[in-house]
Order: C-alpha cells, then structure tokens, then sequence
C-alpha cells in the first residue's frame, strides 16, 4: 500500500498560518475583555478637553484636536462612548497583531514565540486600561507600531515607499501626541544610516554612498514637508502662526522649573515673575516634586505668567520658549540631571505606585459635576460615581506594578535584542531600541512629572525584544 509523502509546510505558509491563529486569538481576548467591562474611563481635565472638541469645536491649545474629531465621529454622532471603547479595543487588538507581523516577517522568531508576544501585549495591563480611557493613547500606539513597521520593512528592502509611508504616519502620530515630535523624525531620519551602514554596496546603478545619500535627503524634504503643512493647518485652524500647539513653552518651564533663573528671560515681565517664584513660599521653582503645581496651579509659575502678559497666552508662551532655549544652552547638564530625576521619580515604593495608579486611572478625584452634567446631555448616561467604581480594567491596571518596572528598563532591553539578533536583523533592532530610548528621554526630559501611563507605547518594543530575546536563548540551547 503506497503513502503519498506529507508537503512540506513552506516558511510564508507556516507565517501566514500564525498570523492568522494570532488574530483569531487576540479578537478573543478583545472581544471578550469588551463584554466583561465595557465602560468608559476618564483622566482629569484631559478627557474633558478632547470631549469639548468633540461637540463644541473647541480647539485645545495644549492638546489633539484630532482626537476630539475622532471623538465626535465614534462616539457622539452614534449618541455613545461604547462606540469610542470599541474603536480604540480594535486599534488595541490591531496593534498587536503588527506586533506578531514584526516577529514574524523582519526578526523571522518561531510562530509560538511572536503569538505568545502578541498574546501578552493583548494583555497588557496598559493597554487594557486605554482602550477605556477617553485618552489619545490607544490610536496614538497604533500609528506608531505601523511607523515603526514601515522602519522594518524599510530596512528589510529599502525602497522610497515605506520610507515616505513613515514619514507621513510619523506626522498622524504627531497629530495625536505632540511629544514624538523628536522620535519620530529621529526615527524616520535613521533608516537611511542604518540601512546604508548594512548595505554599503552599489545599488541601481548609484554607489552605496550617493544612494545613501538620496535616500536620507528624500527622508529629510519628506519630513520637512509633512511637519511644515501640519504646523501650516494647526495655525489656519487656531488663526496664529504655524506651531505645532500654543502651550508648549508653558510645558517645557515647567518641567524645567528648577533650574529657571531671572536671566534666563528676555521679556522684564517673565523676568520679574520668576524672580518672585523662586521666593515662592508655597510653591518655589526650585521643588522638583511641585513642577506639576507650576504647570496647572493658580499660584503656578504659568498661571502667573499668564497675569503678568495680560491674559496674552501666544506671547506668554513665546517668552517661556525662548526662555527655555537659553536654558538649554546655559545647563545642558542640569537638564540632563533633571531628566535622570524625573526617571527615577518610577521607582517607588508599592504603596507610593498604587496612590499614582489610582490618579492615572481616574480613581482619586471626581468628575466635575458640570462635566457630568454635560455628559449626561451628549450621551445619556450618569457618570458621577464613575470614579468610586472599580471596574476589571482598573483592578488589573494596579495588578500591573511588576510588568510596569519591566517597561522602565525596556530601552536596556532593546539593546540585549541588538546584540541576540543576527547579523541581517540588527538594524531594525537598533531601529526600535533607540526609538523606545528617545522616547523615554523625551518623556522624561520635557514632563513634569512621572507618569505610568507614558509607558505605555514601550510594551510594543519591549515586547519585540523580550520574544527576540527568547528566540535567541532557546536557539542556542536546540
């Protein structure tokens, strides 16, 4: 009796098989987190701010109006936040299935090994929460993970399409968080460097060098281009001048408030306000843990500076920026201690983790009640003791504590993920490890504080690294 051999499983079958097992998986655990705890979660003045967008047109000056737009689409023409919650649990879902398409297709690790990844950034406690929070985070994931692709894909065959294709998503990125501003042209910027420092050779008929070169400066007038029209429509939006918001400078003084001296001013105005804010009994500039009171307190460093321009906040703001750049060149150093400062602000102890969870998950304070109010009018439903309730996405988020100090420390991962991988798959190591590192730089850099939930885009990375990682150990041992 004759046997007909078994075909053998070819590698793009066994990678088409485990992305689709993985999508399967994860719409699952979406779906069935959706079913078990559908609400919708708020974060301060945050949330308010992009809702307002959504029904009034309101423009935030320090924060996405293209969130609020996504708003009114999802959630306030249906007459629901559900609609909101399902949107961004699928972009949540979406964005860890790219997770596995990374493993997969650029760093080539076994199908368990990307599906068990991809498994466990459906999981994550991070990302659970902000699929609920009426924040920009879980679309902002989405469209940083596909940046970050079209970097792999980019490395993997350079061509102009994915590298243009980044540069455009970095700005929708930007659209939503104005603090990848740095990362993502810094990311963009860098796939030419390391694809030429791989391939150095002649490539359709230019030398590596020349090539190189054309390829870095299409990067360059790309990014130029897309940064310039979107600062372009954010000032035909507001009525001002290009910038891609109006508070900035109010951020960056205040994160930067210890080291602010009255020198540093160049209008007498700032100069006399931070004068007395050094003298400050109640809140002085030199507090590092009261930079946040500096940003949003009335007796705040900016809340006085506003006074002192006569309400004149783009002029204000302006002063504070410039202000800033001196700065910068006066104590780079300082600015270089103040943000290992604001990093170590991660490391608490449980008790001190589980108050900041509690506050970044809406938990502490309640919403105003004319923001209930209002809420009630758009949406029909009564969210006053929407803090008081602890809800699963929000006990899973204070379970997170472990996996949080992981993120902390993701960047060190990222560089053993560099040196595990083999010698073609560097480059989009290095790719997403210095991009989680400058994020986390910029963060701290440029924050007034620590923030749990600024992490949360470093689970992709440090997912990526973990399963490279893993791939490489259990390699050696087989």
């Amino acid at each position: 009796m004759s046997t007909t051999p078994a075909t053998p499983t070819t590698p793009a079958v066994a990678t088409r098989r485990a992305l689709l097992i993985a999508a399967v998986l994860i719409a699952s655990i979406e779906l069935t987190g959706i079913f078990l705890d559908p609400a919708p979660l708020f974060f301060m003045g945050d949330s308010r701010a992009y809702v307002m967008t959504a029904v009034s047109g309101h423009l935030p000056p320090n924060r996405s109006f293209v969130y609020g737009w996504l708003i009114r689409w999802l959630a306030l023409w249906p007459g629901t936040l559900t609609g909101l919650v399902l949107a961004q649990t699928a972009a949540a879902g979406a964005t860890a299935w790219l997770l596995a398409v990374a493993l997969l297709d650029y760093f080539e690790v076994r199908p368990v090994v990307a599906i068990t990844a991809a498994i466990l950034l459906a999981l994550d406690p991070l990302q659970i929460l902000h699929e609920r929070m009426v924040l920009t985070e879980a679309f902002t994931l989405l469209l940083w993970s596909t940046q970050l692709l079209l970097g792999l894909r980019y490395l993997r065959c350079p061509a102009m399409t994915p590298l243009v294709a980044a540069a455009i998503v970095g700005v929708a990125v930007v659209s939503l968080r104005i603090a990848y501003v740095p990362v993502v042209v810094v990311s963009v910027l860098l796939l030419p460097v390391l694809a030429w420092h791989e391939r150095s050779r002649s490539r359709g008929g230019m030398s590596g060098f020349t090539w190189y070169l054309t390829h870095l400066a299409v990067a360059g007038v790309a990014i130029a281009a897309l940064h310039a029209g979107y600062r372009h429509l954010v000032g035909d939006l507001f009525g001002s001048p290009p910038a891609y918001q109006y508070e900035d400078g109010f951020f960056l003084a205040s994160a930067w408030a210890p080291l602010v001296h009255p020198s540093d001013a160049d209008d007498p105005r700032l100069a006399l306000v931070v004068e007395r804010q050094r003298m400050d009994a109640e809140i002085p500039l030199q507090a590092l843990d009261l930079r946040w009171r500096q940003r949003w307190d009335q007796a705040g460093l900016v809340a006085r500076v506003r006074e002192a321009f006569a309400g004149n906040a783009y002029v204000a703001n302006g002063a504070m920026k410039r202000m800033c750049l001196r700065i910068i060149r006066r104590d780079p150093v300082g600015i270089a201690h103040l943000t290992l400062a604001t990093y170590a602000e991660y490391w608490q102890r449980p008790d001190a983790l589980r108050q900041e969870l509690l506050t970044e998950q809406g938990s502490v304070l309640p919403l105003p009640p004319s923001f209930v109010a209002e809420l009630q009018r758009w949406f029909g439903v009564d969210f006053s003791r929407s803090h008081a309730t602890m809800t699963l996405s929000k006990r899973y988020h204070l379970a997170g504590g472990p996996w949080y100090m992981i993120l902390v420390v993701s960047p060190i991962l990222g560089v053993l993920s560099v040196w595990c991988s083999p010698r073609k798959n560097r480059p989009g190591a290095a790719s997403l490890c210095i991009a989680s590192g400058l994020l986390l730089a910029v963060t701290c850099a440029g924050a007034v504080q620590s923030s749990y939930r600024f992490l949360h885009p470093l689970s992709f990375t440090a997912l990526i690294s973990l399963g490279v990682i893993f791939q490489s150990m259990t390699r050696e041992r087989r």
